[in-house]
């Protein structure tokens, strides 16, 4: 089975997931203030060594002069912690206010948005995907795709831990089983059908 990752993505001595800076890349829910939009922002441009993991921990007292001073303020402007979470918009507008880095929304089926993720690992760069399950399942979610074989997309997943000598902590089907909640999500604590709306490609 072939599968293909970001460029520069690998494990380091210690086992862990780092960028071509080596800088650790996964970050946790609660590793930093924010919901998991906002968190896939953050590893997205870890991933395309566009910050240091140290200045991800300035969230409490931002130099707002500064390039992440503007990021952490945009998300903060946002209230990312409300209920609602963020929607696609606000990861834009979050995004903005980073200088360097740009984003690209794309909406539609499963099938095209699966398409749309490939073509984006394959030119380097990091995607937000939007899983959602059925109510009951309670999944509403971004996660952040970095890779993808013939039948999976590689997932970073935020909400979940990422196990030491783990390239990915969550995957998601490529080939829809119905017209609707037709692909998997699976993780080792959690596995469900969803449906995928939207993605938002981070570019250098």
């Amino acid at each position: 089975m072939n599968i293909k990752l970001i460029d520069g993505l690998h494990l380091n001595h210690e086992g862990v997931l780092c960028n071509a800076l080596d800088e650790h890349v996964h970050l946790r829910q609660g590793d930093m203030d924010g919901a998991c939009g906002p968190y896939c922002l953050a590893m997205a441009i870890l991933i395309l060594d566009k910050t240091q993991r140290a200045n991800l921990g300035s969230w409490a007292n931002p130099d707002y002069r500064t390039q992440i001073g503007k990021f952490w303020k945009s998300i903060k402007e946002l209230d990312p912690l409300v209920l609602n979470g963020t929607t696609s918009v606000d990861l834009q507008k979050i995004i903005k206010a980073y200088n360097g880095v740009k984003s690209t929304c794309f909406k539609g089926a499963g099938k095209q948005i699966c398409s749309e993720i490939r073509q984006s690992i394959d030119n380097g760069f990091p995607t937000i995907v939007d899983v959602r399950s059925r109510k009951e399942e309670g999944l509403n979610h971004w996660t952040l795709a970095i890779g993808y074989s013939d039948d999976f997309i590689c997932l970073l997943d935020p909400g979940y831990e990422l196990p030491t000598c783990a390239l990915w902590n969550a995957t998601l089907t490529s080939e829809p089983t119905a017209n609707r909640m037709g692909y998997r999500y699976m993780n080792p604590w959690r596995s469900c059908d969803v449906e995928m709306r939207e993605m938002v490609e981070i570019q250098p």
